[in-house]
């Protein structure tokens, strides 16, 4: 069971005031620990990670919008993208039957030895959303009214007790067409991911967290029915699944209050090492105008001023309509929750100005330049900063960004250039991220085979998000592909278990998903491009 950014720092309080029985129940028989996850902790590389038990440098997916060297321009990550085969098909070619519904980065849907329901980049329930494709219409007529996703546009625009239901609603019926296929299909391995509680984080994080100036006893105490309503939703299915299954709660990432929107972009532009057109007065105007009415508006009524004008201004008014690339070094065009910085590096990038010789020094001087960003109010901006040779290995290392910016607590960075020369914005309830991402997600193991004195074990060396391939596979008994980074979490199984299961490995083809045909229609594209800004993704 999936619970998008779900954090121990929320979930403890409210398991210790018995708000989540069957939460707690899991973890007294079970063991507990942090889950450590990707640099960035996003959705999408985590969730591609997890799938596939290696680093993003070998399976290449690092945000929503993958960068595209050579075009500065970006790409949706979908399932056709994932070079690795993932567990589904891993355990399914091993003879074990699949349930997945709602995993990040499953859209298209392709064959596995079961039932795939896909996640939060599926266009809508009009397209094929499963596999096999009649599974769709049958889930549609057992469960009117199944939806992909609930987001923070409803919160910014009717206010959260009508977010609140809408996201219960959401999750409801998502466990409703869990429970069928648990009940009708056969399974081995089953899956299900509960992406609300990141919505509902992003946009009322403050909300809940006492060391905010957000903080809100009244939304607190209204927000909790959600989680409670969650809980219910996993005592559910408890009640489904035999007592003696391998039971695993994770999350993708944790999460952590924010308060400034840090602009990257007008970072490189004040030590000149991005530039603007000084020529264009239509864009700087049309810009100009665009930022001011998003600034005034945090009901989003430009979207009346505007009409059907909005998506197509917001769309060609991305960082490169405004780069004057010939001149300029460094760039940041993704990435939100981490800063990706690109060097525009000369027979990389189209327009490349930065030679391989003088790679190495620039980036220093950026980076220390960034280690010396302060905030009147709160002191250092950022707390680390990586090179990407450093953190990530593999095949797709050259399409990760050359530096990947960690910031500290309060933090979230934005790409967006045109801001009138504004580093730092403070964030606005119902328009902005009230919380974002932080490495420490969660994890909780129960089951007939594992070592409950494993907890401390674990809490001391937390294991990291790509540990669970392999722990898996190992807990059903399967040879795990030999190319995979994660280490199996032996200490979480009972030595007798250990002893009579030893680890079994072989060499597996790496080719994954295979493509056949595009995953995106034009309007497809438009409708996630919507609901990833409708998030505050892009």
């Amino acid at each position: 069971m999936g619970l998008d950014g779900a954090t121990w720092k929320i979930l403890n309080p409210l398991i210790e005031e018995g708000a989540l029985p069957h939460l707690k129940s899991l973890i007294e028989r079970g063991i507990q620990s942090n889950l450590i996850s990707t640099i960035p902790p996003v959705t999408a590389p985590a969730w591609v990670s997890f799938q596939t038990g290696v680093n993003p440098g070998k399976h290449g997916i690092y945000e929503f919008d993958n960068y595209i060297p050579g075009t500065y321009r970006t790409k949706l990550a979908n399932s056709q993208l994932i070079p690795l085969k993932t567990i589904w098909q891993i355990a399914g070619e091993q003879g074990r039957k699949i349930i997945t519904v709602n995993v990040p980065i499953t859209y298209p849907p392709y064959p596995v030895n079961g039932c795939m329901v896909t996640g939060m980049l599926t266009p809508n329930t009009k397209s094929v959303f499963t596999y096999p494709e009649k599974l769709s219409q049958e889930i549609l007529t057992k469960v009117p009214g199944y939806r992909i996703l609930t987001t923070q546009h409803v919160f910014n625009l009717q206010g959260l007790k009508t977010f609140l239901d809408e996201l219960i609603k959401t999750e409801t019926k998502r466990t409703q067409v869990m429970k069928h296929l648990l009940q009708h299909h056969q399974w081995d391995l089953a899956m299900i991911h509960y992406q609300s509680t990141d919505v509902l984080q992003h946009a009322v994080y403050g909300y809940l967290d006492p060391q905010s100036h957000n903080y809100d006893q009244n939304k607190y105490a209204l927000i909790k029915r959600f989680y409670h309503l969650i809980d219910k939703d996993i005592g559910e299915l408890l009640k489904i699944v035999p007592e003696s299954a391998l039971k695993i709660v994770m999350s993708d990432h944790g999460f952590t209050s924010i308060n400034k929107l840090v602009h990257l972009n007008v970072f490189l532009t004040q030590n000149s090492w991005l530039k603007s057109h000084q020529q264009g007065l239509t864009r700087r105007l049309l810009g100009s105008t665009l930022v001011t009415l998003s600034e005034l508006d945090r009901f989003n009524i430009n979207r009346f001023i505007l009409g059907r004008r909005r998506n197509r201004i917001r769309e060609s008014l991305s960082v490169g309509f405004f780069v004057d690339w010939k001149h300029t070094q460094a760039f940041m065009i993704n990435s939100w929750v981490y800063g990706n910085i690109y060097l525009n590096l000369r027979d990389r990038e189209k327009e490349g100005m930065v030679s391989r010789q003088r790679y190495d020094s620039l980036s220093e001087e950026i980076i220390q330049a960034l280690y010396k960003l302060e905030d009147a109010d709160n002191g250092k901006i950022i707390r680390q900063v990586y090179r990407k040779k450093d953190i990530y290995h593999g095949p797709y290392l050259k399409n990760a960004p050359d530096l990947i910016v960690r910031p500290n607590t309060g933090y979230e960075f934005s790409p967006i250039l045109f801001r009138k020369g504004k580093l730092l914005r403070a964030v606005k309830p119902r328009r902005d991220h009230l919380g974002s991402h932080d490495l420490e997600g969660i994890l909780v193991i129960q089951g007939d085979i594992i070592n409950i004195e494993a907890s401390t074990t674990l809490k001391d060396s937390p294991p990291h998000i790509v540990d669970l391939f392999p722990t898996i596979l190992f807990a059903l008994g399967l040879k795990i592909p030999d190319y995979v980074d994660g280490k199996i979490l032996e200490s979480a199984f009972t030595p007798e278990y250990v002893k009579v299961n030893p680890p079994a490995f072989k060499s597996t083809p790496k080719k994954g998903i295979t493509e056949n045909h595009p995953a995106y229609t034009e309007q497809d594209q438009e409708e996630i491009k919507k609901r990833l800004k409708h998030l505050g993704y892009l």
